[in-house]
């Protein structure tokens, strides 16, 4: 079926090979020659050969470009399970560089299970937040997105975004396949087909603007709360992961937010500015070169504990962001 149209397949490895090549000392299946994770290995002893996403993204496109006919302006991405993880993870990444990107059962948050935290800290050490590059969840979290569509139903202008995976070649009267879930928000489920406007939105823009209406009834961070509005909010919170700051900030530093962190400064730039849109307070990406480069971006500083605990809901709500306060 590829031959016939057109489609070249290429299948690349899990994991590097040879003799000299580590592996997990038990010969665990899930660290190694078993689970490169499509990542640049950071850490002894993987560093020297575990470089699989520089494979992926550089090497691998240039030797096929000079040894084959292939257009390599129009190349997909896919992978199952590790290397559809792989496939998100380098896909969201570039998207310029990949036109489509297939996952098929993936591990999609890595860093909160036990293999891919395995893998994670044997391949790039205990700073967690150098795992965020590698983790698909992050990424989107922080920004990253690929192309999503939205179809709207001609015959009752009802509209529902989906991502599509068809891949053309897309002309007037194409039947395109659509999920029930899908038919029935399109309300045509009972009838099989309907007439239906294809448009490409952006993901974030998209986002953007939902987030917007959902702020205009908000309190801005300038409008004070009572201090019995922000008690509810200590009480009813579940978040476990990231706890309230204390009453008393310490002497020593100033309180920030930090809601993100890149090994990219054009992704921080971009988180950065769009939280300058919600935020009153500074919003700052510093650059740390030890013991990897990271560009962190931070919202302050707050003096104030109460603004400080508002300007975390709100971001969380807004952006779907996790911060938490950083003392500098």
């Amino acid at each position: 079926m590829a031959a016939a149209l057109g489609i070249a397949i290429v299948a690349p490895d899990t994991s590097p090979r040879g003799e000299d090549v580590a592996d997990d000392p038990e010969g665990a299946y899930d660290l190694g020659l078993g689970a490169g994770f499509y990542l640049n290995a950071t850490q002894e002893p993987w560093i020297k050969n575990y470089q699989m996403y520089d494979y992926i993204v550089n090497e691998l496109p240039d030797f096929i470009a000079e040894n084959f006919p292939i257009d390599i302006n129009k190349m997909g991405i896919f992978g199952h399970s590790m290397g559809g993880h792989g496939a998100l993870t380098i896909g969201l990444k570039n998207p310029d560089l990949f036109k489509s990107i297939s996952a098929f059962s993936p591990i999609v948050a890595p860093s909160q299970c036990p293999w891919g935290q395995k893998a994670l800290s044997g391949y790039l050490g205990n700073n967690e937040e150098s795992w965020q590059e590698y983790d698909a969840t992050q990424l989107i979290l922080n920004g990253h997105s690929s192309p999503n569509t939205i179809l709207i139903d001609l015959d009752n202008g009802r509209t529902v975004i989906v991502r599509v995976n068809d891949r053309g070649p897309f002309h007037g009267g194409r039947i395109i396949d659509l999920s029930y879930a899908a038919a029935k928000k399109l309300d045509y489920s009972s009838k099989g087909t309907a007439n239906v406007e294809i448009v490409a939105i952006n993901p974030r823009d998209f986002q953007k603007s939902q987030t917007h209406k959902k702020l205009v009834q908000r309190n801005t961070l300038d409008q004070p709360r009572s201090r019995e509005h922000v008690a509810d909010i200590r009480q009813t919170s579940t978040d476990k992961t990231y706890p309230l700051p204390s009453n008393s900030l310490p002497q020593s530093g100033e309180a920030f937010l930090q809601v993100g962190a890149f090994s990219s400064e054009v992704a921080a730039i971009n988180l950065s500015e769009r939280v300058q849109e919600l935020s009153s307070y500074p919003v700052v990406v510093r650059q740390l070169n030890e013991p990897n480069l990271l560009f962190k971006v931070l919202v302050g500083p707050v003096k104030n504990n109460l603004k400080l605990l508002d300007l975390r809901n709100l971001l969380r709500q807004a952006e779907n962001l996790r911060p938490f306060v950083v003392y500098e």
